[in-house]
């Protein structure tokens, strides 16, 4: 019994042996090894935010009463880095749909160039989600103008620049436009910045098409009511024909200045002017002139000699002009001191050309620079009248004279004495 009990013992304990050795991973087969993959992860799907829900947009409406309401008013909302404008109807009624809510918002009346006026109607409007306000507004009182242009035939004019000035200010330097008609004809300005009873001058200015600059006073209602004003501009004359110098040759690039001889009121009406320039065959062409009288002077270069013309009484219509450099002169300029006689070396001066026959029309082109001078000889001087101005701080502020110098002639020595102080 006992060998029999030893010898199930020991199969069991081999039997036991055999199947820890069977629980044992395999060995690993030839090559590199190869990783076991990491455990699949399954992602986590993130929770999507639901955008913001927009406020509903409202609404601004109303009506605008009063002069600001002319032909050409405008209102306009400014706020949330936007403008958005829209232009007043007759009876000043205006609507403004979808605007931002709860965003502080102006409103404007206008137009805003120089000389009319920008009024803000109302400041921090902030329109509650959904809201359709209403609101009515009196235009600041103050003169105003609703403007019609047409040419003869009744036809609108648009794109006529328009200014409404000082009658005693001189606007040929620089016209500060208020207004630019639309394809209707029509402008409105606004004088806001002008006293309520003083007359104004209206210029109406569509040159660039070929018509006649108009120029008129009007009186402003004191009361700020609208004016209503139609201008007709008449179709301008011509003015041509060609430069020529000393022999006959046409003279390309002068400039030829045209101005009309107007002997009336001039803070009524500026004189009509114009310039252009020569072209190749020494021809020039300008139009939109009125009826009258003008002065045309040519100022140019031929055979690098410049050359200068003038030529008067020229009836506007007259398209053969003829201005020609007839020849030159010759002058000798010296400056002493009145009372020692020495000479005086000029801080500034020039000698300049004075367009006309007799010395009156002071429109001048500079030729030669006298600074740092004693003395300067001046030769190839177009025929004409010669200013001479000098100046040093040792003497008199201004020292000017006037002198005539004809085609071929040699005036000399010319001694200018300066007065000391």
């Amino acid at each position: 019994m006992r060998v029999v009990l030893g010898l199930s013992l020991l199969v069991l304990a081999v039997a036991a042996l055999a199947w820890v050795a069977s629980r044992e991973s395999p060995p690993p087969a030839a090559g590199p090894s190869v990783p076991s993959p990491e455990p699949r992860v399954r992602p986590r799907r993130a929770r999507a935010v639901p955008p913001p829900v927009a406020a509903a947009p409202g609404a601004l409406a109303g009506r605008v009463r009063g002069a600001g309401t002319g032909q050409g008013a405008w209102v306009a909302v400014t706020g949330a880095g936007s403008e958005r404008r829209a232009v007043l109807p007759p009876d000043g009624a205006f609507e403004f749909p979808a605007l931002p809510a709860g965003v502080p918002l102006d409103l404007w009346l206008g137009p805003d160039d120089a000389g009319a006026r920008l009024v803000r109607l109302e400041g921090g409007i902030a329109l509650a989600p959904g809201e359709r306000r209403w609101a009515e507004y009196d235009a600041p009182a103050g003169p105003a103008l609703s403007l019609l242009v047409t040419d003869a035939e009744g036809v609108p004019v648009a794109g006529a620049r328009v200014a409404v000035l000082d009658p005693d200010e001189d606007w040929r330097e620089a016209v500060p436009v208020a207004a630019e008609t639309d394809a209707g004809g029509r402008c409105f300005v606004g004088f806001g910045k002008q006293a309520p009873r003083q007359a104004l001058r209206l210029v109406v200015d569509a040159v660039r098409a070929g018509l006649v600059l108009e120029e008129r006073v009007i009186e402003p209602d004191p009361d700020g009511a609208v004016v209503e004003t139609t201008v007709v501009l008449e179709q301008g004359l011509r003015i041509g024909g060609r430069v020529a110098g000393p022999d006959g040759q046409p003279v390309p690039g002068a400039e030829v200045h045209i101005v009309e001889d107007y002997r009336g009121d001039r803070m009524v009406r500026r004189p009509a002017e114009g310039r252009v320039r020569t072209d190749a065959a020494g021809a020039f062409l300008d139009d939109a002139y009125r009826p009258g009288v003008y002065r045309v002077t040519a100022d140019g270069h031929c055979k690098s000699r410049r050359i200068a013309a003038v030529k008067t009484g020229v009836v506007a219509g007259d398209l053969d002009v003829t201005l020609s450099c007839r020849g030159f002169g010759r002058v000798f300029l010296e400056f002493a001191d009145e009372v020692t006689n020495e000479f005086v070396k000029l801080e500034e001066g020039s000698l300049q050309f004075v367009y006309g026959n007799d010395g009156e029309e002071e429109d001048y082109a500079d030729w030669v620079d006298l600074s740092g001078r004693t003395g300067v000889a001046c030769e190839n001087l177009p025929e004409g009248h010669y200013r001479v101005v000098a100046w040093h701080p040792a003497h008199e502020e201004l020292f000017s004279d006037l002198l005539l110098i004809e085609a071929g002639s040699d005036i000399g020595l010319l001694r200018f004495a300066l007065r000391p102080r």
